[in-house]
């Protein structure tokens, strides 16, 4: 196993209202099957080997927090100050400040399937890497890749005319890369102002001829949390096999 398998922080993007899901907590607290998703967001990245885990929070930051130290007592959090703004970079620069490691950043709103979670670091390297799924129908909230001749990543954006993969939640940050990351913020921040997140620094990236890889893990997030019909989806799904959601029945 290479350094950088090991060597990396997993950063869960936990401080989002989710006010779709039309919930009375934030998405972060949201139960499934018994357990609130952060806790399955914890397990996949400590079943990864991460080296340390950081929840950004903000929404219900206070709970939230008291709820990621319960689970792993271990666990960084830092505070997304502005969590009210439409996009999420600033969730993943309080992540930032709180380690200089690589990073495997993740939504709080996916569930992964244990069985296929190990292949995601064989995709660790010295590329900033977006996790994929190939497949022949997009979600409706779902992230559209379109591939240049390169096989990297040319358009990367909800709504593409025409995509080769969808993004799965997961995007892969090395130390090595963080730089070129953040000097391409600025430009995005201009275009978009509130409504930036931190995938759309990737699309900045791949424009200013920045290599951005795509890593084909087909299959592994068969569920998406954004809307009351996905949620009483993964309820009914996860309650049949939570094991295979690395959650241990109740």
């Amino acid at each position: 196993m290479t350094d950088s398998r090991k060597n990396f922080t997993g950063v869960i993007l936990a401080a989002g209202k989710g006010d779709r899901l039309e919930q009375k907590m934030c998405k972060a607290l949201v139960e499934v099957a018994g357990y609130p998703l952060l806790q399955y967001q914890l397990n996949f990245l400590q079943a990864l080997g991460a080296k340390e885990i950081v929840v950004v929070t903000g929404c219900q930051g206070e709970d939230v927090a008291r709820l990621a130290k319960r689970l792993l007592a271990s666990v960084r959090v830092a505070s997304n100050k502005e969590f009210q703004k439409k996009g999420n970079l600033p969730g993943l620069l309080a992540a930032f400040e709180a380690t200089d490691a690589s990073v495997l950043v993740m939504n709080v709103d996916h569930l992964y399937l244990a069985s296929k979670r190990m292949s995601v670091t064989t995709f660790f390297g010295e590329t900033i890497s977006v996790f994929c799924d190939f497949k022949e129908k997009l979600d409706p909230d779902e992230r559209g890749i379109l591939l240049g001749e390169d096989r990297y990543i040319k358009k990367i954006d909800k709504h593409l005319d025409r995509w080769d993969c969808g993004c799965v939640g997961l995007t892969y940050i090395p130390a090595s890369r963080r730089e070129a990351y953040l000097r391409a913020i600025p430009a995005t921040l201009e275009k978009l102002g509130d409504d930036t997140g931190y995938e759309n620094v990737l699309q900045t990236l791949a424009d200013t001829g920045e290599q951005v890889a795509v890593a084909d893990v087909s299959g592994i997030c068969p569920i998406e949390i954004d809307y009351p019909e996905e949620l009483v989806r993964a309820r009914a799904v996860v309650a049949e096999d939570p094991a295979a959601f690395g959650i241990a029945r109740i």
